[in-house]
């Protein structure tokens, strides 16, 4: 069913602190079109057609700051939300569109990126 599957283990210990984000967030690519349907222990979610890149000529990213901004509030509220407090998170994206395949992983990345940053500054 799944081409790649990515999964965030990030870790960071500091003062006998450990701050995880695992088995949490997921990012995969479906070899279809098909919406996966979420069960009790996980929900899925798409931006491919909620955050568009909105090209100048023939372009197709990367996503501008505003667009990671507001991906970065959807994936915190996701992750806080007390409906999806015990489930896993799975953003998916499909093979069919290379474009937004890369746009979908630049922003999960770019996330990834972000909450370790956050991490070692407010600990």
């Amino acid at each position: 069913m799944f081409t790649t599957k990515f999964f965030f283990y990030l870790m960071y210990k500091m003062k006998n602190k450990l701050f995880l984000l695992s088995d949490r967030l997921y990012f995969i690519t479906l070899r279809t079109a098909m919406k996966p349907k979420s069960n009790p222990n996980t929900h899925y979610f798409s931006i491919d057609n909620e955050l568009v890149y909105e090209n100048f000529y023939s372009d197709f990213g990367p996503l501008n700051l505003a667009v990671l901004y507001r991906y970065c509030q959807k994936v915190n509220k996701k992750l806080k939300g007390i409906a999806l407090s015990k489930k896993k998170l799975v953003h998916y994206t499909t093979i069919e569109d290379s474009e937004k395949r890369v746009n979908a992983a630049f922003l999960i990345g770019s996330y990834a990126v972000i909450q370790i940053f956050s991490l070692m500054i407010f600990c």
